[in-house]
């Protein structure tokens, strides 16, 4: 049911994107059938600015607003096998870039290297007059229709479209099909510690997990949960549940001093473990380190030093 509401919504959301950038009436379906003609790279190229061309690759520069920060380099072998047994099926998108004679990415960029590894010698392109923010809407469009990006990958991409063409939140939702929420969700992400970055960018957390760790405060306490969830492979919900459990235990435990309070910081992110410092009257007190399951337990052990056979 949902599928069916939004569907037709960010069909019209897409504005000046792709849709503006790649003619209706180019039928990619027919592609493998037109004959191509390799042309020169010169100004008449650009002028044309419909059908679909034979662009040498060595002529295509790279997409500057690409917000794809790394590609699965499996994935593009893959892809350039696909290639030379039947070619590249759809045309990628480009624009003339400043120098004569070349031209830039718009879309496509996957293609693009894929056909680099095929070594073909040029790509079926479609070449359109297209300025910066259109270009770089067209190829963050790309990679979320495609769901290539990961969630930072994307936050940083609508965090790029805000900040060089002083858009809104609302305005970056409308262009790129996504409701306002979803846009300030993603951009939340980015407030996050670059340890907990990484983690979401690699995998091993999700956009979920992301949304839960913002409930803590920023700082080693929220790193060292992150480390926790990743290694124990937490579901959200697990996540959820420790979050709020730190937050009651905080509330009703009373002052420790500044010194007590570094010591607990630096054993943490040494063991990757929320720990405790009860400091009781004449120097004494107790310390509580808190594990998950036994092999997290062994884990603690081995990281103070202890073995099956004793201290190390």
């Amino acid at each position: 049911m949902n599928q069916k509401k939004t569907t037709p919504k960010r069909s019209r959301r897409l504005g000046r994107g792709l849709q503006s950038i790649v003619s209706e009436h180019t039928d990619t379906q027919s592609i493998p059938n037109i004959e191509h003609t390799v042309i020169n790279t010169g100004p008449s190229a650009a002028e044309t600015g419909r059908g679909v061309l034979e662009i040498p690759l060595d002529s295509i520069n790279p997409g500057r607003f690409q917000p794809r920060s790394s590609f699965d380099e499996t994935a593009l072998a893959s892809l350039a096998e696909s290639i030379r047994a039947v070619g590249v099926i759809q045309p990628v998108v480009v624009r003339p870039a400043n120098e004569p004679g070349r031209y830039e990415l718009v879309a496509g960029e996957r293609r693009w290297r894929a056909a680099r590894l095929a070594e073909l010698s040029s790509i079926p392109a479609i070449i359109r007059e297209s300025d910066d923010r259109t270009t770089a809407e067209a190829a963050l469009i790309e990679n979320l229709q495609r769901e290539d990006l990961n969630p930072i990958e994307r936050a940083e991409g609508l965090r790029s479209l805000i900040d060089r063409f002083n858009m809104t939140q609302q305005e970056v939702a409308q262009r790129v099909g996504l409701d306002r929420s979803s846009v300030a969700n993603l951009l939340r992400l980015l407030e996050l510690e670059p340890d907990i970055r990484k983690m979401i960018e690699n995998g091993t957390l999700g956009l979920g997990h992301g949304k839960a760790l913002l409930s803590r405060p920023p700082g080693d306490s929220r790193i060292g949960l992150a480390r926790r969830a990743a290694e124990g492979g937490w579901s959200v919900r697990r996540l959820e549940s420790e979050s709020k459990n730190a937050r009651s235990t905080a509330k009703i435990r009373p002052t420790v001093s500044v010194e007590m309070q570094d010591l607990e910081k630096r054993l943490e992110t040494y063991l990757g473990t929320k720990v405790r410092v009860h400091a009781g009257r004449g120097g004494n007190g107790t310390l509580e380190i808190r594990f998950f399951g036994l092999d997290h337990f062994d884990d603690l052990m081995s990281r103070i030093g202890f073995t099956e056979s004793g201290i190390l």
